[in-house]
């Protein structure tokens, strides 16, 4: 699987062959795709090897069950925020830890949210596509 991405969409792509085992894995079981715990273990090594991370809704002030990948910066202590955030558009903000006397976050620099997920799984539409398009929603 690839990926490419700017502020607005990330656009994730799939090899005949993943498609192939997204098929397989449907015929194995029909439910198999729509089930989050499947969609973790199939973009595992992509977030896992690389710099997308999955981002929890709270974390931006979503009020959304849509499966979130985004990229965060470097970590800073809670004094730098207010000045980082004046500098560069910032998403929210990931707690860390505590060191050096400070609270330690992560910005959240971009994030897209796969917003069909009421009515159609991710897994399922890169079986039948091969791409699917995450959107910003800025």
């Amino acid at each position: 699987m690839t990926y490419i991405y700017d502020a607005d969409n990330l656009v994730l792509q799939i090899t005949p062959e993943e498609q192939a085992q997204l098929e397989h894995l449907k015929a194995e079981d029909p439910d198999d795709l729509f089930k989050d715990t499947t969609m973790f273990e199939w973009l595992e090594s992509m977030v896992c090897n690389g710099e997308l991370e999955w981002i929890r809704p709270e974390e931006i002030e979503d009020l959304t069950d849509a499966p979130i990948l985004g990229i965060l910066g470097q970590e800073i202590p809670d004094s730098s925020r207010r000045h980082f955030a004046k500098l560069q558009s910032v998403y929210g903000w990931r707690p860390i830890g505590y060191w050096n006397g400070q609270h330690q976050y992560q910005p959240i620099l971009y994030r897209w949210g796969w917003m069909n997920y009421q009515i159609e799984s991710l897994l399922e539409h890169l079986r039948l596509h091969g791409t699917a398009t995450l959107v910003a929603n800025h």
